[in-house]
């Protein structure tokens, strides 16, 4: 009786194949047992009957023991109703165990049951506390880069501006002093 499983997305088995594969197995062995049941039942009321046969059969015997020719034959039919009754007390019996073999398989299955419905709800709960520790984390980490985010662009506007001011108020002082220096030049090479 191999079953397969789908795999969760976090490891280990679909909890609702489990469950679903469990509570058919329950029905089955449910079924099985009432079977067994009203098998050992029918037995009982037949063994019943033949203990009642029997001692009618065990007290015409008695009767007619004084009869030889009736004798022998009543001895021969609760020969007979004796084997029947041996083997319907070994049918019984075994039937007694089969149904003690399914009661505990039943509350073993019962058990596996309980214990699977455990563990998938602490599976659930662990799996739940993870999602809710990796979204408490993600969301401090837009936080973080948000921060980041606007000092680097705090940064980066303020850098603008400093370069918009170079560009709007050119420094072209130093152009004056080199243009002196190479009039300076040019009249030194020409005297």
């Amino acid at each position: 009786m191999s079953e397969n499983f789908k795999k969760c997305m976090f490891g280990g088995f679909d909890p609702e194949d489990v469950i679903a594969y469990i509570d058919r197995t329950a029905k089955e062995n449910k079924a099985r047992i009432a079977t067994l049941t009203e098998q050992n039942e029918a037995l009982t009321k037949s063994n019943q009957e033949m203990q009642v046969e029997l001692t009618m059969l065990r007290q015409q015997f008695v009767d007619q023991e004084n009869e030889n020719r009736a004798a022998e034959k009543w001895q021969q039919e609760w020969q007979a109703a004796q084997e029947k009754l041996q083997q319907l007390e070994e049918e019984a019996a075994m039937l007694r165990t089969q149904a003690q073999e399914y009661r505990s398989l039943k509350d073993h299955i019962a058990d596996i049951e309980i214990s699977a419905h455990r563990r998938t709800e602490e599976f659930r709960r662990a799996a739940i506390a993870q999602m809710q520790e990796i979204v408490n984390k993600q969301r401090g980490w837009c936080e973080e880069m948000k921060t980041k985010y606007l000092a680097v662009t705090e940064q980066f506007s303020q850098k603008l501006q400093q370069a918009q001011q170079v560009l709007a108020e050119p420094d072209v002082s130093g152009f004056a002093e080199m243009e002196e220096g190479l009039q300076n030049l040019e009249n030194s090479l020409f005297e």
